[in-house]
């Protein structure tokens, strides 16, 4: 008899929904600093953008040349993003980031029945 692979991605979703909401919900303040950190690092992103792609000649688009820099800001944008909404985006990417161990137990459960 074959049993199915143990399933991970919807309840470290759930969790981490149950989680956030849990330290959010009564705590005004927290995601007020949140919400202006996560705004300001996506504007500090946009303006390093705009400098890689119109001012390439100055210092600061020097620096921003390279896909190192590029990754930078994307990895930017996404930190802003759950700042600004954590209980939103979070339980998302813990989702997404759980599909490879979900797709190696579901591996490992179809090779050795368990």
């Amino acid at each position: 008899m074959i049993l199915a692979a143990p399933q991970i991605q919807q309840p470290l979703k759930d969790g981490t929904t149950k989680a956030l909401t849990s330290l959010l919900s009564g705590n005004s303040t927290l995601t007020t600093v949140l919400q202006v950190g996560g705004g300001l690092v996506v504007v500090a992103t946009v303006i390093c953008l705009i400098a890689r792609k119109w001012w390439p000649q100055f210092k600061i688009g020097q620096i921003m040349q390279g896909l190192g820099a590029f990754v930078g800001c994307i990895i930017g944008l996404v930190l802003g993003i759950i700042c600004i909404s954590p209980t939103t985006f979070l339980p998302w990417l813990v989702f997404i980031i759980a599909f490879i161990p979900q797709v190696i137990l579901n591996i490992v459960g179809a090779i050795f029945g368990a």
